[in-house]
């Protein structure tokens, strides 16, 4: 694809000052347009405010620097419009001047860069449009997943205006046939944030059921904004602009039944599928996110304790593990019978008298496999590795036992046996809905 002149709006803003780095690093050449400049290598700047017609329609056709005066062929034309200048959300300004400047501003620059023949535009919507950010009170959405084709119903001004500029881009496309693309840009974190912020959210996610969890990393905004600028022909669209995964260490389906209980679900989700859905993105822009939370923040280093009740509900699981593999039972050749308990023990006092003949990895797995699970009820948090790894080798030899007493039709052995296996998939079962993604 060749490089694109690209007059880009609001580029000093939280979003905006990454994706124009990313956007310089594809090659591209870029004007901002804002009302402070951007201290960046690389970029043009010009001080111009939206909500002025006559100043969007001049800086749409300058020059981005003295460099562009020497062919003398005149102002060279942008290839694309990027418009991100706004007032960020409510509460910075009174309603009706967040309303005015959002709305005519993106008026104001739609119509310079139709006017001026630019066929590719892409505009900052916003998740707020969903109508739970800014809603008064806790609001519901109608279904989840959140995508495109939901009927947008923001109550507040910030939400309202983009609703508004989403019908302002689509008009304008009826008239010109231009490529016209409104992102609903989620809640964009800066790679700093992840370490600043994220803890408290994972402790406290009901911070973020305004936001539907979701988020978006301010990089991976600018590949979604290049990813635009590449696809053409598309007419008008609005994309979710998200990250793949939530904001959040519960899982999909917990996190919609505790936060959003009742809100009919579209289809079954992923494990931690976000529920600002980035589909689309994925879909029809081939979309591949870069900055996921998981890279920047690893469990281990988190300087936070996971709940309490969390920690004992492990606990609670991993001690019936023990109790039950213990009288695990077994018959053979008619009187032949042993629990696994007196096997144990029989081979503790072997260990200090005939050690050569207990080592068989069939005598010591079991052992093992129990002594790990006992360590695992000293841990403040009972490491779901080792866990696993004492129901694999119990599992290996009672489930061996569990298939004799089924060929047999031999009930002692089966229930025996089965208690361990039922404990040992509901504990599985426990930590994988608990589990973070590593």
């Amino acid at each position: 694809m060749a490089k694109m002149r690209i007059f880009f709006t609001g580029g000093s803003g939280k979003a905006g000052k990454h994706v124009i780095p990313y956007l310089l690093d594809q090659g591209h050449r870029v004007m901002n347009a804002d009302l402070r400049p951007l201290d960046h290598s690389g970029v043009d700047n010009l001080v111009a405010d939206i909500t002025d017609s006559g100043q969007m329609f001049n800086a749409m056709s300058s020059y981005c620097g003295f460099d562009e005066l020497e062919a003398g062929t005149g102002t060279p034309k942008f290839d694309a419009v990027v418009h991100f200048a706004a007032v960020p959300r409510i509460l910075l300004k009174p309603d009706n001047e967040t309303f005015r400047v959002n709305t005519i501003g993106t008026y104001n620059v739609i119509e310079a860069a139709v006017k001026l023949g630019i066929k590719k535009i892409i505009i900052a919507s916003s998740e707020t449009t969903y109508g739970i950010c800014f809603s008064d009170g806790q609001t519901n959405p109608n279904v989840l997943p959140l995508e495109e084709d939901y009927d947008v119903d923001p109550m507040d001004s910030y939400g309202l205006s983009k609703v508004v500029n989403e019908k302002t881009a689509r008009s304008f496309q009826r008239r010109s046939g231009f490529d016209i693309y409104a992102l609903r840009i989620g809640n964009v974190i800066e790679p700093h944030e992840y370490t600043e912020l994220f803890p408290h959210y994972f402790i406290h996610p009901e911070v973020r059921r305004r936001n539907a969890f979701c988020y978006i990393d301010a990089r991976d905004l600018g590949q979604i904004v290049d990813l635009c600028l590449k696809k053409d022909g598309l007419g008008y669209q609005v994309f979710n602009a998200g990250n793949d995964h939530n904001g959040a260490i519960m899982p999909s389906k917990e996190l919609a039944e505790k936060f959003f209980p009742n809100v009919p679900i579209k289809h079954e989700l992923g494990e931690h599928e976000a529920l600002f859905s980035n589909r689309k993105i994925r879909e029809v822009l081939g979309f591949k996110e870069q900055h996921n939370w998981q890279k920047y923040l690893k469990w281990e280093n988190l300087k936070f304790n996971i709940p309490s009740e969390r920690k004992m509900k492990s606990k609670f699981f991993n001690f019936p593990l023990i109790i039950t593999s213990l009288f695990g039972y077994l018959e053979w050749g008619g009187n032949n019978q042993i629990f696994l308990l007196k096997t144990e023990l029989d081979i503790l006092s072997k260990i200090f008298n005939n050690l050569l003949s207990v080592l068989h990895p069939q005598i010591l797995l079991p052992l093992a496999s129990q002594i790990l699970l006992m360590t695992t009820l000293f841990q403040k948090n009972p490491n779901k590795i080792l866990t696993y790894i004492s129901i694999m080798g119990l599992g290996l030899l009672l489930g061996f036992m569990f298939v004799i007493g089924l060929m047999d039709i031999n009930y002692k052995i089966i229930i025996s046996t089965i208690t361990f296996i039922f404990f040992g998939v509901v504990t599985i079962h426990h930590h994988r809905k608990n589990r973070i993604i590593n």
